[in-house]
């Protein structure tokens, strides 16, 4: 109760006036929170962080419920009298409705719902404008306000952010006032709407200024504080209307005035272009944040206003000059205002005059800023601005005094041909110093500016003379002052080349309507190209010419070859990107319009002249060679990667079957004089015939042979020899000239050029990639390939037939060699050429240059012919058999003409041979005709080697082929054949083996019809010329005839070969060695051939042929030795084949007859020789089954070994040859005869050598030791290779302790000889014994140990070394020592 009487009292002591108590608590509610964060002000926050404030959300909840009972104790009069425009009660309550604490903005809606209560209902009457005074709408304007406020209490109450937008729908001109009274009802808008529409607008409008003057009176001229007049600016945010720009302005004003100095005119010369940021912020931050809210209000819908609010447009403008810091953590006003001028601003000013100002300011500004982010900024909002011809023009010509002139504008160029008789214009002022630069770089920025702005500025067009006229300026400078206007020129024309892309893209006719054809000043470009020395310059030059050439072609062609030429000497050369792209674009763009427009712009002489030339060229195709010889010139010179590239852009562009044959004229012309200078060229710099070939390879294969076709045909065009007058080179048509020029090169250099095409059209018919392309056309382009290839195969021809005819005449002379170099490469073309076409194609050429020709080409052509058909490159169907036939006949009139050169009738006859292959079996007839021509042929007299050879291997072709329709042919063929065969002169080896070769096919093809002709054919075969190895030169002959003979042999049934065998034997004996050594490796090759079945029946008759055979030893004496035994080799070879075949029933008669030939008394002892030698290899042969025949050889054996030893008969084994002699034979027989022994024994399995047979070999074999006949060689050779193996090996055999003793006890006995090499044979058999026998022998040592000590002590050093060595060989083997023994 205390408590409510000290309220009530203070209550009625200090607020007594009406609205006082209201007052108060509105200082609370507005009062900022001290512990709430700071929140942008669209955020609705009204905290100032570090504020000493106590005032809580809880005490502003308090005061607007305390303020809400007070309402309601009012009567209404009072109440309606809060709510005039002069009480801030309803301003005050519009913050807590935006503070993030619902409790806040519900106790205000409570307040206002208050306040609206008390308001008396309207009528629908009075509801309608226009509103009487004593309604208290037309007095209190700010209840419409709070009739939206209430209507929308429900969303207010639930976001903070619902005012904001709440009141921008409010003051929106077209929705009404929304949600108050005025609104009204759907029915009576549509019954107002006919007859009240425009009065009812003007009310509204009237009633909406009203109250936002209201609230812009609480907040601005009030003396509000900053945050609430932040909160409530924040609120109103959203609402754009004139009135709100208008009330805000003087606020501006005041907060700019403290930023910066009062407004002033711009600063002249030499004065600061920007207030000093290095000072404080002037303004708080929530001024700073007021003044973004304020610069926010310059919108699209605001634009407008800036003409009848001059005020507005200065406050603008010096918002952008003001660039100094306004508060903290606020962006300058500067990059404010930049912000708000949007396209949509900049096209809504309602005057030129505003938007030029604007823009004036805005490029002040990039003068003026030093700053890069406002630079960029402005570069940024003037590129996206829609300016006009006008405006920018306008900016141009501001500082027009500084170029020269009276008239202060920029006026159209005059042409130019005025221009050089006419005053020259004032001279250009020095260039800008640092001081005096303004103006320059005003100029530069507006033409950066128009270089990104000119595609979108209006009538662009009307650019263009003033660009032009600006251009003229800066190259009338001097060359000093021209360099320092080079950044101005490129400008210029990247301006001038954005306005030509414009024009050009809305159509050609439509740019020249827009531009005349009089206000584009070419010749300013081309200068420009020419003056100056700026890559960069150049590229905008260029890329300018080439969009031009597209709109005005005839102005730019009549300056085309300054333009390449300037190219070819600089640009060509760059190595980047952007060099690249421009010299393709230009190209892109001035050829074709060049090609498209036609000659007729052509007229005018401004074409340099070459060396060599009359006149220039006056034609499109002149000019575009003209063009691509400036790039072949610079070729050398651009980087390597880039020449690919470029070339082939560059005859995209011309079409490159019109062209591509041009470039690759020249650039052969280019590689001929470079390589007569290749000693002072760098390797970089050098081209090579690989580009020339990659450049043609990178279009289709139609296109490459109509250029090789149009190549050729001027390779034929060109002389054959340099023109020696003057009036002769003159006399040379121009169109020879034009590609490589006669009088200016030297006669070799016109060779070297000819060989250079040839050569490259060669390479590129052969290249892999250009065939795979022509085998993937499609029909009808390769019919139309097929065409061109004929074309280019005639003309080929053509010229390589006019070439043989001069060279035929003219071999002797200078040039010889060259021409014989140009034919082989002409000949090296029509090869390639001809593979190019199809098969019918190919044929039906080939027998016309068969048949028509002669010389040269038709061997030529003849050589490719065969040279396919070898290769297996071509594949013939039935479709193709009468073309075939026809060639082949055409073959056969050239083979059988005599008058044809032996060389060419070989041609024609080996492309017979091929033929014959697939055609013969399907045209025998026409081909047995065939052969019984070439056969006739052979027949001829003092037919040439070279002719006979090759009728001979087509002949036996034709057999081969004709199989049995060849039989008639044999009585006529194989008598050439066995006739060539006869002979045997060095010259003839070519002969020799082309009739071994068809005797090769013949045997092979009809082997069963020769049985008339085999007895010559074997006598023949097995000549000496053609059996025996007389040098290097002829092995490869010998060795055809060995694989004929085999060949005859394996073939030819044995019935009819080994009666021949039998009656040629005499024949071959009388012959020599080698015939007789062929003849039994015949007969070697017939029993390797014979069946078993078969060998029965002619035992008989290969006894009888061995037996004489086997007598060559005996018979001829005369022979040498080796002679001899080669022979018996081979005979022995015959008759181990033969024996493997035999049964043990058939061979042991065999086997006896042979021994009794051998051993009967009376026989020649040589016989000996060859038994023992047969008995070795058949040993070796049988290996164990020999054991079941040797046993009829032992007890002779061991005669002959006594009777061959020296010391147990005093007549030698062969009496009647001399004692060397004698000797040689009897070491030949031991040999022999210890070899069988000794492989008898190596395959005894115990059932051999029994008791009996070991005693009767035990002494003969242990003798040998001591027959020292023949000498120490011998005797050495015949110990080491054959006695001490068969010792060693008998010992073997035997197996027994018993039988190892005797032969052991006869060893040591021979170890007491006198001779010293025997004791060493000892010795070595000992050494062998132990070696192979191992433990088994060590039994015998205690009866050896005595023998060895003798030796030991021998006087011998080689006998005692080797004791040495076998008491080793025994040590290893026991694994002790036996030293102590001796």
């Amino acid at each position: 109760t205390g408590c409510r009487d000290m309220l009530q009292r203070t209550l009625r002591d200090h607020f007594t006036g009406r609205g006082s108590l209201l007052r108060f608590l509105a200082m609370i509610w507005t009062a900022p929170l001290g512990t709430e964060p700071r929140h942008h002000p669209g955020f609705h926050s009204q905290s100032r962080p570090g504020s000493p404030s106590v005032i809580t959300a809880a005490t502003q909840a308090r005061s607007l419920a305390v303020a809400a009972v007070y309402l309601r104790s009012l009567d209404p009069p009072s109440t309606l009298a809060l709510a005039s425009s002069h009480c801030p009660v309803i301003p005050s309550l519009l913050l807590p409705l935006m503070s993030p604490h619902k409790q806040l903005r519900d106790g205000a809606l409570d307040c206002l719902a208050t306040l609206r209560a008390a308001t008396p209902p309207r009528s629908p009457e009075s509801a309608t404008p226009p509103l009487s005074h004593q309604d208290p709408y037309a007095t209190s304007p700010l209840l419409h306000l709070v009739d939206a406020i209430c209507n929308s209490s429900l969303e207010l109450s639930s976001d903070p952010s619902a005012l904001q937008q709440q009141l921008g729908r409010f003051f929106c001109p077209g929705a009404g006032l929304i949600g108050s009274k005025l609104e009204g009802s759907p029915r009576r808008k549509r019954r107002r709407s006919g007859y009240q529409g425009q009065a009812e607008q003007r009310a509204r409008s009237a009633i909406l200024e009203a109250v936002l003057e209201c609230l812009l009176a609480h907040t601005v001229t009030m003396g509000a504080p900053t945050h609430i007049q932040f909160v409530l600016l924040g609120a109103l945010a959203d609402v754009e209307h004139e009135a709100k720009l208008a009330g805000i302005l003087p606020l501006l004003k005041s907060l700019l005035d403290r930023v910066a100095p009062p407004l002033a005119p711009p600063p002249g010369r030499g004065e600061p272009m920007e207030t000093d940021q290095s000072q404080s912020a002037p303004l708080s931050e929530e001024e700073g944040l007021i003044l973004q809210l304020g610069v926010a209000c310059f919108t699209p819908s605001m634009a407008p206003c800036l003409h009848t609010r001059p005020e507005a447009m200065q406050l603008l403008l010096g918002l952008l000059r003001s660039s100094a810091q306004a508060a903290p953590a606020t962006p300058p006003p500067q990059e404010l205002a930049i912000k708000q001028v949007s396209p949509e601003f900049f096209a809504a000013l309602p005057s030129p005059a505003l938007q030029q100002a604007l823009l004036q300011r805005l490029v002040d500004l990039l003068l003026e800023s030093r700053r890069s982010k406002v630079i960029t900024m402005v570069k940024e909002c003037i590129r996206k601005l829609p300016l006009t011809a006008e405006l920018v023009v306008t900016e141009l010509t501001r500082h027009t005094s500084l170029l020269g002139g009276s008239d202060g504008g920029m006026a159209p160029p005059t042409p130019s041909k005025r221009t050089r008789h006419s005053k020259p214009p004032p001279p250009l002022p020095r260039p800008p110093s640092d001081g005096d630069d303004i103006p320059w770089r005003r100029l530069t920025m507006v033409l950066e500016l128009i270089q990104y702005s000119c595609p979108i500025v209006a009538d662009c067009h009307l650019l263009a003379p003033h660009l032009f006229s600006i251009l003229g300026r800066c190259l009338e400078a001097e060359e000093k002052q021209r360099i320092s206007l080079e950044y101005c020129q490129q400008l210029l024309l990247s301006a001038l080349l954005g306005l030509c892309d414009h024009l050009r893209g809305e159509g050609v006719e439509s740019a020249r309507a827009l531009l005349p054809e009089s206000q584009f000043n070419v010749e300013q470009v081309v200068q420009c190209v020419r003056l100056s020395t700026n890559p960069q310059t150049h590229h905008q030059a260029l890329l300018l010419l080439g969009t031009a050439a597209t709109i005005f072609p005839s102005r730019v062609l009549h300056n085309i070859m300054p333009i390449f030429t300037f190219m070819g000497v600089s640009l060509l050369r760059q190595d980047d990107q952007y060099s690249f792209q421009v010299i393709n674009r230009t190209v892109d763009t001035v050829i074709p319009a060049l090609i498209k427009s036609g000659s007729d712009i052509l007229s005018t002489p401004s074409l340099p002249r070459r060396p060599g030339r009359k006149t220039p060229p006056t034609t499109v195709e002149g000019v575009v060679t003209e063009i691509i010889r400036v790039f072949v010139d610079a070729a050398p010179h651009v980087p390597s990667h880039r020449r690919l590239p470029l070339f082939s852009h560059l005859l995209s562009t011309v079409s490159p079957s019109d062209y591509l044959h041009v470039t690759l004229a020249l650039l052969t012309e280019k590689l001929v004089v470079q390589s007569s200078v290749k000693e002072q060229t760098p390797k970089e710099a050098l081209l090579s015939s690989s580009f020339l070939l990659s450049l043609a390879l990178e279009f289709p294969p139609l296109t490459q042979s109509s250029v090789l076709l149009r190549l050729m045909e001027y390779v034929t065009k060109l002389p054959e020899e340099k023109p020696e007058s003057a009036s002769q080179l003159r006399q040379l048509p121009r169109s020879i000239t034009t590609l490589f020029n006669v009088a200016a090169h030297t006669v070799k250099q016109l060779g070297q050029f000819k060989s250079s095409c040839l050569s490259l059209i060669g390479q590129l018919l052969a290249n892999g990639s250009f065939v795979s392309k022509v085998t993937s056309l499609n029909a009808e382009s390769l019919a139309a390939m097929e065409s061109t290839i004929l074309k280019l195969l005639r003309c080929v021809l053509g010229y390589a037939s006019s070439l043989a005819r001069t060279h035929s005449r003219k071999t002797k002379e200078v040039g010889g060699r060259l021409r014989e170099g140009l034919l082989t490469q002409a000949f090296n073309v029509v090869d390639k050429t001809i593979s190019l076409l199809s098969t019918a194609s190919f044929l039906e050429v080939v027998r016309q240059l068969v048949g028509e020709t002669g010389g040269d080409v038709q061997r030529k052509t003849m050589e490719i012919l065969t040279l396919k058909l070898e290769g297996g490159r071509m594949h013939f169907t039935q479709d193709h058999d009468a073309l075939l036939l026809k060639l082949v006949d055409a073959l056969v009139g050239v083979a059988k003409e005599d008058s044809t050169p032996p060389v060419s009738r070989q041609t024609a006859l080996y492309g017979i041979k091929l033929l014959t292959r697939p055609l013969a079996q399907e045209h025998h007839e026409e081909f047995v005709k065939i052969a019984r021509i070439v056969i006739a042929m052979m027949s001829e007299d003092q037919l040439h080697p070279l002719v006979y050879s090759s009728c001979l291997l087509c002949a036996a072709q034709l057999c081969s082929s004709l199989c049995p329709h060849a039989i008639p042919l044999l009585p006529s063929l194989l008598p050439c054949v066995l006739r060539c065969l006869g002979q045997e002169h060095q010259s003839q080896d070519l002969l020799l083996q082309s009739a071994v070769t068809a005797l090769s096919v013949v045997v092979q093809t009809l082997p069963k019809f020769l049985s008339s002709y085999i007895s010559d054919m074997v006598l023949k075969m097995c000549q000496p010329h053609l059996a025996a190895v007389s040098g290097e030169e002829t092995s490869q002959l010998l060795t055809m005839a060995k694989e004929v003979r085999e060949k005859v042999a394996g073939s030819v049934p044995a019935r009819t070969l080994l009666p021949v065998y039998v009656k040629c034997y005499p024949q071959a004996v009388e012959t020599s060695k080698d015939s007789v050594v062929a003849l039994l490796s015949m007969l070697s090759s017939t029993i390797s051939h014979l069946p078993r079945e078969e060998v029965k029946t002619h035992t008989s008759q290969l006894t009888e042929l061995f037996m004489v055979a086997l007598d060559y030893r005996a018979t001829q004496t005369n022979e040498p030795p080796q002679a001899t035994l080669q022979v018996e080799d081979c005979c022995l070879e015959a008759f181990t084949g033969l024996v493997v075949k035999l049964s043990e029933g058939s061979f042991r008669p065999l086997f006896l007859k042979l021994l009794d030939w051998a051993t009967r008394p009376g026989s020649p002892k040589d016989r000996a020789i060859v038994f023992y030698h047969l008995a070795d290899s058949v040993a070796e042969k049988l290996k164990s089954l020999f054991l079941l025949f040797a046993g009829h050889i032992i007890k002779n054996a061991t005669s002959v070994l006594d009777s061959n030893h020296e010391e147990k008969q005093e007549l030698p084994f062969f009496p009647e040859e001399d004692g060397e002699v004698a000797e040689a034979k009897s070491h030949q027989l031991l040999g022999y005869i210890l070899s069988c022994l000794g492989r008898c024994f190596l395959h005894d399995r115990g059932s051999f050598l029994t008791k009996e047979r070991f005693d009767t070999l035990l002494h003969p074999l242990v003798d040998q030791l001591s027959n020292c006949l023949g000498g120490v060689a011998c005797y050495q050779e015949r110990v080491e290779s054959h006695l001490v193996p068969t010792l060693a090996q008998f010992a073997v055999a035997a197996r027994k302790e018993a039988l190892w003793k005797p032969l052991n006890y006869q060893l040591l006995l021979k170890s007491r000889h006198s001779s010293t090499q025997v004791r060493f044979a000892v010795l070595r058999a000992l050494q062998e014994l132990y070696t192979r026998l191992g433990e088994e022998f060590v039994v015998l040592l205690p009866e050896t140990i005595p023998f060895l000590a003798e030796l030991m002590e021998d006087e011998s050093v080689e006998v005692e070394q080797q004791t040495q060595t076998v008491i080793t060989t025994i040590e290893g083997i026991v694994g002790e020592s036996i030293q102590q023994y001796f």
